[in-house]
């Protein structure tokens, strides 16, 4: 067995801070591409605007994103992160001003509900189930 060299070892530290502890949600990266497919399947889409060393984001990531409740209500949604290095500009067209941020789009890209800062559980399925129902 081969020891890992300390560069190695931190871009796997890296790595893993950037998949938030690899999520269960199965996040869609950047916008256009992934709301072609949700207009095509019908879908609503979850825009989660983040930072990966964001303390809040990775709390939720932590939480809230391991949730089996979370995941069910999730289902049917197309899951997309807009990380606020690359994507301030597009995030701020759409509302999305500060991190964590949660916009829920219809399938034909308008608003349907959104909210700034960080959630649990509780509140963060409360969201959905009011997105869904608002639509």
């Amino acid at each position: 067995m081969r020891v890992a060299t300390s560069k190695t070892a931190l871009v796997l530290v890296f790595a893993a801070t950037l998949c938030g502890g690899c999520s269960r949600v199965p996040w869609r990266l950047g916008l256009d591409g992934p709301m072609r497919v949700a207009a095509d399947e019908g879908r609503l889409a979850l825009v989660y605007y983040w930072q990966p060393f964001n303390g809040d984001c990775q709390q939720m990531d932590r939480t809230v994103f391991r949730s089996d409740e979370v995941l069910a209500q999730m289902k049917g949604m197309m899951p997309i992160k807009l990380d606020a290095s690359f994507h301030r500009k597009r995030a701020e067209q759409l509302g999305l001003l500060k991190v964590p941020s949660f916009l829920v789009l219809s399938p034909h890209g308008e608003p349907v509900r959104r909210r700034a800062g960080p959630m649990d559980v509780d509140q963060f399925l409360a969201f959905l189930v009011m997105a869904k129902l608002s639509q």
